[in-house]
C-alpha cells in the first residue's frame, strides 16, 4: 500500500550460437528514489554491450529487456500480488498505491541503452549510402 514494488533486471548475453537470459541478483523491493542503479546499469550494459550477438533470439531478447530497463526493470508487483490475494483486490491496492517514480539517474541507463542502437543505425545507413559496399 505504500507504494513499494518489486522489480527484476533482466539482462541477455550470447555468444553467436548461444542466448543467456537472466535477472542482476533476483528481486528487488523498490521504493521512490532507493532504486539499486547499480544493479540497473549493470544489467543495461551488459546487454546493450553483449546482448546482441546471438541470433536470432539474442536480438529479440536484447529488444525486450532493454524496453524493461529503459522503464526501471521489469516489475513483477502485479504478478505476484495477484497470485497471494486474486485478481480483483490485487487491482484495487494497486489502483491507490503509488508507483515509485524512477530516480534522475534513469538517463545514465537510457544513454546506456541508446549507444549500440544508434551505432546499429549509422552502419545500417551508412551501408544503404554507400551502395552496399564496405
Amino acid at each position: 500500500m505504500n507504494g513499494r514494488r518489486l522489480v527484476i533486471y533482466p539482462y541477455v548475453f550470447s555468444i553467436v550460437v548461444m542466448t543467456f537470459r537472466r535477472n542482476m541478483a533476483g528481486v528487488h523491493v523498490v521504493e521512490t528514489g532507493k532504486w539499486p542503479m547499480g544493479q540497473l546499469i549493470g544489467a543495461a550494459l551488459i546487454t546493450s554491450l553483449f546482448g546482441w550477438w546471438g541470433l536470432p533470439f539474442g536480438i529479440i531478447w536484447s529488444f525486450i529487456n532493454l524496453f524493461h530497463l529503459w522503464n526501471g526493470g521489469r516489475d513483477l508487483t502485479k504478478s505476484v500480488l495477484t497470485e497471494a490475494v486474486g485478481k480483483q483486490e490485487a487491482k484495487r491496492i494497486l489502483s491507490i498505491a503509488p508507483k515509485p517514480k524512477p530516480p534522475g539517474l534513469i538517463w545514465v541507463v537510457r544513454f546506456i541503452i541508446l549507444i549500440p542502437l544508434l551505432a546499429i543505425l549509422s552502419f545500417i545507413t551508412f551501408i544503404i549510402l554507400d551502395n552496399g559496399k564496405i
